[in-house]
């Protein structure tokens, strides 16, 4: 398969004369995802585009989605829908189709989204035996209007859990032996700032649970997952003040402040607590989230889920994402329940 890829992009490339000098840089046309090398990939281009759809609301493309079967079963970027309630569905062609969302599966951030019947082709599933490090990739960018294509850039490996934050950074000199950990920072829109929290205040309870240390917090805070609403009390001056905050995403919160996740602009809001994925380097954005991943001859070997950074792209394996839909399949007494979270460990970080 490298062969046949190779001789493709070289069949496209100009040749240089034996002794000729090279006199300007390579036509942009030639460059990894440029027009020309991209023809080697034409296979993968009208397989992957033909079966993605762009979800739309208010006339702005916010995540893209894959279309599985002809009765119009679509899978995607669940938490992307959490917000969301009146969309509509765009098909490569333009036309506007009815959707709506069946069932979510929270751990591994995958929805099931009902279009018309037929309207869209389904993509043709492969295993993911045959998938191994370097190999070339590609996936609809652009809000799914062209292709990208890259390489398989690590091995497969699962992305562990991140739980929910606060926004806030705390004391590292508490005393174990005394109620209450004191906050020193508030970030700007964090849950934290919108429920009136302040620097100089002590946490001295979460859900009635006494806290006493720090280490005690972060647990209990990262127990939590982003979206969940927790009752935390706090020790203002001679009053004690009770709020409600809804945790957000650690990257939401303080990808800001990391000078690398800055570099690498905007990134997917969940991007953790995946049980497996093949990571790509992909240039794709947080939007084209949803689409299906390719190998060079239009077979769907998974869904990309995550841009995680600048140069990493994480996709679930198509094995993985066909069983999750299986469950999440409407059945004669209606939809199954999403898979429960996994238990795993909660992060350790000093900023909550």
């Amino acid at each position: 398969m490298r062969f046949i890829l190779f001789t493709l992009i070289a069949a496209a490339v100009p040749s240089i004369g034996f002794g000729q000098a090279i006199t300007s840089r390579l036509d942009n046309e030639y460059f990894l995802n440029g027009r020309e090398t991209l023809k080697a990939f034409s296979k993968a281009s009208e397989a992957g585009l033909r079966s993605t759809v762009r979800f739309i609301q208010n006339e702005k493309v916010f995540i893209l989605g894959t279309v599985i079967d002809q009765r119009g079963y679509v899978v995607t970027k669940a938490s992307e829908f959490d917000k969301i309630e009146n969309f509509q569905a765009e098909s490569q062609s333009g036309e506007r189709l009815a959707a709506h969302v069946v069932a979510k599966n929270k751990t591994e951030d995958i929805a099931l989204v009902k279009i018309p019947p037929g309207k869209v082709p389904p993509v043709v599933w492969k295993e993911t035996d045959s998938v191994f490090l370097g190999q070339w990739m590609a996936g609809p960018g652009n809000e799914g209007k062209e292709i990208r294509v890259g390489v398989m850039s690590a091995q497969r490996r699962k992305i562990e859990r991140r739980g929910g934050v606060l926004g806030i950074d705390i004391d590292v000199n508490d005393d174990a032996e005394e109620l209450g950990v004191g906050i020193t920072g508030v970030h700007p829109k964090s849950p934290a700032e919108k429920v009136g929290m302040r620097d100089g205040d002590l946490i001295v309870s979460i859900e009635d649970d006494k806290v006493f240390s720090r280490r005690q917090l972060v647990e209990i805070v990262s127990g939590y997952d982003p979206g969940d609403t927790i009752k935390f009390t706090l020790e203002r001056g001679d009053e004690n003040v009770s709020v409600w905050a809804t945790l957000d995403h650690r990257s939401k919160i303080f990808d800001p402040l990391d000078r690398n996740q800055r570099m690498s602009g905007d990134t997917s809001v969940r991007k953790a607590g995946f049980s497996e994925v093949i990571q790509t380097d992909l240039p794709l954005e947080p939007v084209d989230m949803g689409s299906p991943l390719l190998d060079i001859f239009g077979n769907v070997v998974g869904l990309n889920i995550a841009k995680a950074d600048r140069v990493t792209t994480f996709a679930l394996p198509s094995e993985l994402v066909q069983t999750i839909v299986k469950e999440l399949m409407p059945k004669k007494n209606g939809p199954k329940k999403s898979v429960p979270a996994d238990e795993l460990k909660p992060d350790t970080e000093q900023k909550l």
